[in-house]
């Protein structure tokens, strides 16, 4: 037999002793790798023929235009909008400012999108260029994505201040496998405020760490806003691999007959994005558990449950303090226990609830919009670009 089953099915099925799924992953990898093969040598030639042909730039006075490369789709298999084009575009349009923006997924039919991007760059001439959902990581890296050696050198040909935007930093070996290696490669790294727990982090020398921007990005207004209030507690979101112990909390909450919207799928088999929105925009509280591989992280639900004008309850977390105030624009939890009894408590007590509620909403919209944030970025890099164009009248 070619295909024999195990002794509890017919799945996984085995070729000679080799788990399919493993040759499947195997043809990935080296499909992966010719695509990023192709992707350079084009990337490459089209390099040389702008370096040679182009004007070589030199600094701008002032950001007048910005380049974001991300992805378009939210997921492999939807074709919903990126969260990206809510936390990254919309409110960068709001400044005024020339905005084009370049798709890691989106564009060419299969090969193409390096010399795309380097076609681009040279014609727009931007001041600021945001990787937006860059990885540096061959395996994981899409073809679309810029090797080290070309983007170093591009950035001699195209003069402008180079930010990348990382969302998962908690995560196991973030510091020395993606963010060490690109430290003198960006300008500037958005890194948020969950970095400060790595404990990696004493390996950034002194003289870099300013590169370190600890901002989260929070999400429009336009998309997370306040609905008819008919959902008594809300929580959208994975409960596998280290987000176990969300499950156990879910569990617990179906146990003790609390009412809700609770969907714990994959993110693929997840409600689509823009059912997740009016979900959250109907619920009277919505659920945060802040804990991650590493420890405590700033998660995006946390700004888009307020923004939606549910009370927050959320894992008592280190972080949220330095945006929010416990008890007063969010209640944090300690216990499966506790979590029930303020449930309880706040669904008996709309006034309270809905006081809380609209002062984390307030909050947001006066300190902490998108559009906000990214003044106070856009700031940040134009002090950079002129500093870059000091150095660059001197050396030549």
């Amino acid at each position: 037999m070619i295909f024999k089953s195990l002794k509890h099915g017919r799945q996984p099925f085995q070729f000679k002793g080799v788990h399919l799924t493993r040759i499947v992953n195997k043809i990935v990898l080296f499909s992966n790798f010719l695509l990023s093969l192709f992707e350079f040598l084009l990337g490459f030639v089209c390099l040389h023929t702008f370096g040679y042909f182009g004007k070589k730039k030199s600094y701008n006075n002032g950001i007048k235009k910005i380049l974001i490369c991300r992805n378009k789709y939210y997921s492999s298999n939807t074709f919903d909008d990126s969260t990206e084009k809510h936390m990254v575009d919309i409110p960068l349009k709001k400044t005024g400012l020339d905005i084009r923006v370049f798709y890691w997924d989106y564009g060419q039919r299969i090969i193409g999108y390096q010399a795309s991007l380097i076609k681009l760059l040279f014609k727009f001439q931007p001041d600021v260029v945001i990787f937006s959902s860059y990885t540096i990581n061959f395996v994981k890296r899409p073809p679309s994505h810029l090797g080290l050696f070309l983007l170093r050198s591009i950035q001699k040909k195209v003069k402008a201040c180079y930010l990348t935007i990382w969302y998962d930093v908690a995560t196991p070996d973030f510091m020395v496998k993606q963010l060490l290696p690109t430290l003198d490669l960006f300008d500037l790294h958005l890194v948020g405020a969950s970095i400060n727990q790595d404990k990696d982090l004493e390996l950034i020398p002194k003289t870099e760490k300013s590169k370190l921007l600890e901002i989260d990005l929070p999400y429009p207004e336009e998309i997370f806003f306040p609905r008819k209030k008919d959902i008594e507690v809300v929580f959208l979101g994975q409960i596998t691999s280290y987000r176990s112990n969300r499950r156990d909390y879910i569990f617990h909450l179906m146990k003790n007959n609390i009412p809700g919207f609770f969907s714990g799928f994959e993110r693929e088999s997840q409600p689509s994005y823009q059912e997740y929105q009016e979900i959250l925009g109907r619920a009277k509280i919505g659920l945060n558990f802040s804990e991650s591989s590493l420890g405590h992280q700033i998660k995006g639900r946390m700004f888009e449950t307020m923004l939606s004008g549910a009370l927050l309850l959320e894992s008592k977390s280190p972080h949220s303090i330095s945006y929010f105030i416990d008890g007063i624009d969010y209640i944090s939890f300690n216990s499966k226990d506790d979590l029930i009894d303020k449930i309880r408590y706040y669904l008996a007590h709309d006034d309270e609830r809905k006081e809380i509620a609209s002062n984390g909403r307030n909050k947001i919209l006066t300190q902490y919009s998108g559009e906000i944030v990214w003044k106070g970025i856009i700031e940040r890099c134009s002090y950079v670009q002129s500093r870059n164009h000091y150095s660059y009248k001197e050396s030549v």
